[in-house]
């Protein structure tokens, strides 16, 4: 629509996306450079515009009542509760609508049943309301998820003693386990399973278990003075440039010197 590729149409946004954005817009510093120029040179709102913006508190029937074409961004994009399932349910029993799922649908979700079901079906939801789907329904691939290759890359720089993987198909989970076990202990705990940090995976291997028992000494030079401490910056370490940042209290037990962040 900026553009002008399209032509410019209504766009609602309503349930907790209304309030993410707001958290994202309170924080332009945490944002990326290029957004954070567009924040600064263009005089705009982030997200919303004169046809963009967010519902207001008690709107979502009179916004299904309206006429006019429009798009309706609603959250939780698996119908599983929120705005979704409200606009879903005033929307699905009519042809000349259509839903589009954006992102990843579980398989227990209302978000899955729906992409499942036949024109003149009934679509069940989780607040046990019902609803005969007419409408057209797609799916498109706009997830925020991270795919298995990102979670590799984001793993490998946190680099973590150990690893237990949560929330994902039990496929999936497996295929994630086969490509860091290698490395990194793995668990996969079932649903229900307390697990303790303390407690050593089925399988750990001989990599992991090298890792586990190395220790990282670092060395630094420290000067006391009448009035403060001085302790050496002078380490490339990015974790230790970061503790070094800001204030400090510091504790002398024995001959241990022991400083930390406030």
């Amino acid at each position: 629509m900026m553009s002008k590729i399209i032509p410019f149409f209504p766009v609602v946004t309503d349930g907790l996306v209304n309030s993410v954005c707001s958290v994202y817009a309170s924080l332009p510093e945490m944002l990326g450079r290029k957004i954070q120029n567009f924040i600064n040179n263009s005089e705009q709102p982030l997200f919303f515009s004169d046809y963009i913006r967010a519902a207001r508190m008690g709107e979502q029937e009179a916004i299904l009542k309206d006429t006019q074409p429009k798009c309706i961004i609603a959250s939780s994009g698996m119908l599983t509760g929120g705005a979704s399932v409200t606009y879903a349910r005033g929307l699905c029993n009519e042809a000349k609508h259509a839903i589009f799922l954006s992102g990843y649908q579980d398989a227990e979700s209302p978000g899955r049943r729906l992409q499942e079901l036949q024109s003149g079906d009934t679509l069940e939801f989780s607040d046990a309301t019902s609803a005969v789907v007419k409408c057209r329904v797609e799916r498109f691939h706009l997830s925020a998820h991270s795919d298995q290759g990102q979670l590799v890359s984001f793993i490998k720089t946190i680099n973590p003693k150990t690893l237990a993987l949560v929330h994902g198909e039990k496929n999936a989970l497996g295929e994630l386990r086969e490509k860091l076990c290698s490395k990194y202990p793995v668990t996969c705990p079932f649903n229900r399973q307390v697990l303790s940090v303390t407690e050593a995976p089925e399988w750990v291997s001989p990599a992991a278990i090298t890792k586990l028992q190395k220790k990282k000494t670092l060395n630094v030079d420290v000067k006391m003075t009448d009035t403060c401490i001085e302790v050496d910056t002078d380490v490339t370490s990015e974790r230790w440039q970061e503790i070094v940042k800001g204030a400090h209290t510091a504790t002398l037990k024995g001959n241990r010197l022991i400083i930390r962040k406030v």
